[in-house]
């Protein structure tokens, strides 16, 4: 669901309308002007109606951000936030993007390369083979390729994006808060730093102190949601807390409460010569109920409930403010 301000909502249903509009023809327009204002003059292979289409739907909750067999799980999750928050930020991003290849977002430029803009062919004739195997759309690969190829790291080597793009459509962390800066919001949590290794149960709980008034970003190992062992680096996956469900725990006198407010069961301890490590061996067997945005879907519940199970699939935590 979209539950931005119903204000911003009604601007960003008002632009889609003005941006719909323009592509009706005046009475007696030949037909070369008539398609000429359907075509993107930034070369995007989808027509203005289409695109128009595909936001409507979005500013009415028929479809999320959905990353589908691309690798971008990161600009999925940032994008999420941004529809809630500011659909019009998103439609003025998205429709920029298609009229005039590039969109200023606070101070990041997002001005993907014309290849970008190409790889979607490629990704429209496979869609039109297989219209049942889950490609991603295009409003969400003119949104999350540009914002992707846009911030790429100098380190990561170069090239248009492509849909089949794994290990150069990696979004760190770091580039993760650049995008949330140019909304306008930094981060109040971070147990992320550089996103070399996972984090402990107590970080975990202390990122979802803060759910409510922010956004909490997490990156885990895929079988927290899918079950199963977890893996090293190669099933890492950003996802959101979903806002519309407290993350809760039942505790160990089978009171369910926020799982937020269970840090006090985590304490530190002395360790002669090794300094203190935190002990939580009191809360490692409670279950939790923890609901995700992911794939394109809200309210999605972990697999993986035991709170003993987290730390091993859990590398840290972004939390946000809303934006506003």
């Amino acid at each position: 669901m979209t539950t931005g301000n119903p204000a911003r909502l009604d601007t960003a249903r008002r632009m889609i309308e003005a941006f719909r509009k323009a592509g009706v023809p005046p009475k007696g327009a030949k037909p070369d002007a008539v398609r000429a204002l359907q075509f993107s003059p930034a070369g995007w292979p989808v027509t203005r109606n289409a695109l128009a289409s595909q936001l409507i739907d979005r500013m009415g909750g028929v479809r999320q951000p959905m990353q589908a067999g691309t690798s971008y799980c990161g600009p999925a999750a940032f994008l999420y936030c941004l529809l809630e928050d500011r659909p019009d930020l998103y439609v003025a991003y998205a429709t920029s993007i298609w009229t005039h290849g590039e969109y200023r977002m606070g101070t990041l430029d997002i001005d993907p390369d014309p290849g970008t803009a190409e790889a979607l062919k490629g990704i429209n004739v496979q869609r039109a083979k297989a219209p049942k195997a889950g490609h991603i759309s295009s409003l969400d690969w003119l949104t999350m390729a540009s914002l992707s190829i846009a911030t790429r790291e100098w380190f990561v080597p170069g090239g248009s994006a492509r849909a089949d793009d794994v290990g150069r459509s990696i979004t760190y962390p770091w580039v993760l808060q650049r995008w949330f800066a140019a909304a306008g919001t930094r981060p109040v949590h971070d147990s992320m730093g550089l996103g070399l290794g996972k984090a402990g149960l107590r970080e975990f709980v202390q990122a979802m102190h803060h759910w409510g008034r922010n956004w909490i970003i997490l990156q885990i190992d895929s079988s927290l949601i899918e079950g199963g062992e977890p893996h090293t680096f190669t099933q890492r996956h950003w996802v959101v807390v979903d806002p519309h469900y407290t993350p809760r725990v039942r505790d160990a006198a089978g009171r369910v409460v926020p799982l937020g407010s269970i840090g006090k069961h985590i304490v530190a301890r002395a360790v002669p010569r090794a300094g203190v490590y935190w002990d939580d061996s009191a809360v490692r067997d409670w279950q939790m109920d923890l609901r995700l945005f992911t794939w394109g879907k809200e309210g999605v519940r972990t697999r993986v409930q035991r709170l003993g199970d987290v730390p091993a699939r859990f590398y840290g935590a972004l939390a946000f403010p809303r934006l506003r």
